[in-house]
C-alpha cells in the first residue's frame, strides 16, 4: 500500500516484509499460463548478462502443477538455489512475470525448451517464448530527482517512509506541480459540523459577512443517502453574496509581523543550518519547517520556499494547513505571515533565528465582526405604536407615503434623547447640556 504523509512530507510504503526503493530499472515481463496437467512438471531458465565474460545464473524449478499460481511460481523462483546472489528481481507485476536488474544492465533469459512445463510463458505478443531467449535492454536511467531514489536501493523504515537522496529535498518529498485551481478561487477554512439533536449536516463557508457565500449543486443519490443533500444545478443549496447588510462584516485572517530582518536582502543571501529552522502554528497544526541549505536564495525564493513548507504542515489527527502567505513588508523590514482561514478561531505564530527577525515575535489570531442591526423606530401614542420613517427630504415623519428606499445620505433616528451627529462630526442633538440628578444607593453605598 503506498500512501501519502503529510506529516513526516513522505511516501508511506506498507507491506509484510522488508522493503527498498531505487529508479526503474533493466526488466522485461512474460504472461503466465498454468499448465493443465495433473502431473508435477519441471521449468528451467537462465539468467545472463554482460559479454567478456557472460555471467550466467541458472534457476531450476520442481514440482510445478496446475495448483501453481504465478504468485507460487514466483515464491518458487526467489527460494530456488542462486536466486538470492544473482542481482535479478523477479516479481508478480500486475499478472506477468517480471524479471528485472538492480543495476540496469541489459540481460537474456534463456528459457529450457526440454522442460517438461505444459504451460505457457509468452511476450508483450502472445507469442511463446518456450525454448526461446527473451531480452531485456540497458536502461540509462540513472536517478529520480523529484523522489529521491537512485540505483542504489533505498531502505523503507520502520514508519514505512525511506529518505529521500537530493539536497533540494532535504529529506522530503513534498507535491511540486501547479495547483489545479487558480488562485483567486481557492478558498480554505471551509466546515463541515453534524448536530446529534437535529441529525443534520451543516457546511459554512471559510469567512464570514456580507460578501461571504457557499453553494452546493450536482447531488448524487449517495449524498443524498449520507448527507441528507438534494441540490442540482437548477435548484441548489446556497447562501449568497448579500448587497444589502444582513451578515455584517467580513471576517479577518490572523497575521504576525516579524521585527527587522538582519540581513540584506536586496541581494542573494545564505541559508545554513544556523538558520533554516522555523517552528510554525497555525490554527490547530503545529510543527518544525526547515529548508535546504543555500548560499543563493533570494527574497522572493526564500518566501516561496518557507511559504510551501509551512502549507505542507499537517497534524496526527487529519488537519492540515493550506492557504498560508509569507509577505515582506518593506516600510518594516519584516516579514509577515497571513493564514489561509479567516475569523476567531484563526491563529498563527512564527519563531525561528534572529537574522529572519522571528526570535520574539508575538502570535497572531484573526477575527468575526459582530454588529447589531437597528430596527425601525416605532412611537407610542395614546398606546398605538406608530412607525417612523424618513421622508425624501431627510425628515422624520409617521407616513410611509411614496416611501420606497433611503437616499444615499440620510440621518438615522435612534432612541429619544440618544447624541446625534451630523456627517461632519458635529452634535445636533441635544442642542444643550443635559442636567443629571444624583442617585443615592441603599444602605448607604455611595451615590452616582
Amino acid at each position: 500500500k503506498v500512501s501519502y504523509d503529510d506529516v513526516n512530507g513522505g511516501f508511506s510504503f506498507s507491506g509484510a516484509a522488508a522493503m527498498s526503493l531505487q529508479v526503474p530499472q533493466s526488466a522485461l515481463a512474460l504472461d503466465y499460463v498454468a499448465t493443465t496437467g495433473s502431473d508435477t512438471q519441471t521449468l528451467n531458465f537462465t539468467l545472463k548478462t554482460g559479454t567478456s565474460p557472460v555471467v550466467s545464473a541458472a534457476i531450476a524449478l520442481t514440482g510445478i502443477t496446475s495448483e501453481t499460481t504465478i504468485s507460487k511460481l514466483v515464491e518458487k523462483i526467489q527460494d530456488a538455489p542462486g536466486y538470492s546472489t544473482s542481482g535479478y528481481t523477479v516479481e508478480n507485476v500486475n499478472g506477468q512475470l517480471r524479471f528485472a536488474r538492480d543495476d540496469g544492465a541489459a540481460f537474456d533469459v534463456e528459457i529450457d525448451g526440454a522442460s517438461s512445463f505444459s504451460g505457457t510463458l509468452a511476450d508483450s505478443s502472445g507469442i511463446s517464448v518456450m525454448g526461446d531467449t527473451v531480452s531485456a535492454a540497458e536502461k540509462t536511467v540513472v536517478g529520480n530527482t523529484v523522489l529521491g531514489l537512485t540505483q542504489a536501493a533505498s531502505a523503507v523504515g520502520e514508519n514505512g517512509l525511506y529518505t529521500p537522496v537530493g539536497a533540494d529535498l532535504y529529506g522530503q518529498v513534498r507535491p511540486n506541480g501547479e495547483f489545479i485551481r487558480p488562485l483567486a478561487e481557492q478558498r480554505y477554512g471551509l466546515k463541515v459540523t453534524f448536530d446529534n439533536v437535529t441529525e443534520r449536516f451543516t457546511f459554512s463557508s471559510g469567512s464570514t459577512g456580507d460578501t461571504s457565500s457557499i453553494k452546493i449543486t450536482n447531488a448524487n443519490a449517495l449524498s443524498a443517502s449520507l448527507f441528507g443533500i438534494t441540490a442540482t444545478e437548477e435548484e441548489p443549496l446556497q447562501v449568497k453574496v448579500s448587497d444589502v447588510a444582513l451578515r455584517g462584516t467580513e471576517s479577518l485572517p490572523a497575521q504576525t509581523v516579524g521585527t527587522q530582518v538582519a540581513i540584506n536582502v536586496n541581494n542573494n543571501f545564505s541559508v545554513d543550518e544556523t538558520n533554516n529552522t522555523f517552528v510554525v502554528s497555525v490554527d490547530d497544526v503545529k510543527g518544525t519547517v526547515k529548508l535546504p541549505p543555500g548560499d543563493t536564495y533570494t527574497l522572493d525564493g526564500f518566501m516561496a520556499a518557507l511559504q510551501k513548507e509551512i502549507n505542507s504542515l499537517a497534524s496526527t489527527t487529519g488537519s492540515t494547513v493550506s492557504g498560508v502567505r509569507v509577505t515582506y513588508d518593506r516600510q518594516l523590514n519584516a516579514f509577515r505571515f497571513t493564514t489561509g482561514t479567516t475569523g476567531t478561531n484563526s491563529f498563527i505564530k512564527v519563531s525561528g533565528s534572529s537574522n529572519w527577525g522571528l526570535a520574539n515575535v508575538e502570535a497572531g489570531r484573526g477575527s468575526t465582526s459582530t454588529w447589531i442591526k437597528p430596527t425601525q423606530f416605532t412611537d407610542f401614542s395614546s398606546g398605538v405604536g406608530v412607525a417612523k420613517y424618513i421622508d425624501e427630504f431627510g425628515n422624520e415623519t409617521s407616513s410611509a407615503d411614496g416611501f420606497t428606499t433611503l437616499p444615499e445620505w440620510s440621518p438615522i433616528y435612534l432612541d429619544k434623547g440618544e447624541l446625534t451627529f451630523n456627517t461632519s462630526g458635529n452634535l445636533i442633538s441635544p442642542k444643550t447640556g443635559s442636567q443629571l440628578d444624583t442617585v443615592y444607593l441603599a444602605d448607604g453605598k455611595g451615590a452616582l
